[in-house]
């Protein structure tokens, strides 16, 4: 509610002449070159990535979600990009690496950096987790519930980057394309190791 306020005050602002633009930024995460928070448990992504490794399993019916990962470093030079344009036709620009990757396709990354994930049906996957949950473990569950029972749900909603994007192309800005070895580097950043190179 208060970013939607946000948005309505700067908007208003945009209206009587102020030159500004409103970043609607995608799922941030460690830098191109591997680095990232201090505290990457406060980082929602990095709490899913750490929990499906520690369940070592997915539901099945979960591998088509696509999500978008977007390096911060990259959503940093975007966002420069798009505020060097002196009178943008369009103020309010989604940020995020349009290169999505399915949740199937990520765990392929992560099995390519040692982390073993089992896919399992839904109803396993839901049974797992109510025992979990009955025995206190919540740690491991951190994101996953909600991201579990989203999937099963029709969204409403569709965000599109596409204006964003071609304004991008005409900077010549590019998104990074995520890989195993930034997969790895991310996963090692989470647990707190050393990166290894793959």
């Amino acid at each position: 509610r208060s970013k939607f306020m946000a948005e309505e005050i700067v908007l208003d602002a945009i209206e009587n002449g102020l030159n500004a633009r409103i970043f609607r930024v995608g799922m941030l995460t460690g830098t191109v070159d591997g680095r990232f928070q201090r505290r990457p448990e406060r980082n929602a992504f990095a709490n899913r990535i750490k929990a499906l490794c520690t369940l070592g399993c997915v539901p099945i019916g979960a591998l088509k979600i696509t999500m978008d990962i977007t390096p911060v470093d990259a959503c940093a030079r975007a966002m420069l990009a798009l505020g060097a344009m002196l009178k943008p036709r369009q103020p309010i620009h989604h940020v995020y690496n349009t290169n999505t990757m399915t949740l199937g396709e990520i765990i392929s990354l992560l099995e390519l950096n040692g982390n073993m994930i089992e896919v399992i049906s839904d109803q396993e996957f839901m049974r797992k987790m109510s025992q979990l949950s009955k025995r206190g473990d919540y740690g491991e569950l951190t994101g996953l519930m909600e991201d579990m029972n989203a999937y099963r749900q029709a969204n409403n909603i569709v965000i599109t980057a596409k204006e964003t994007q071609q304004q991008l192309c005409r900077e010549g800005f590019e998104w990074p394309v995520i890989d195993a070895r930034y997969m790895g580097r991310f996963v090692d950043c989470i647990y707190g190791r050393q990166s290894k190179e793959i």
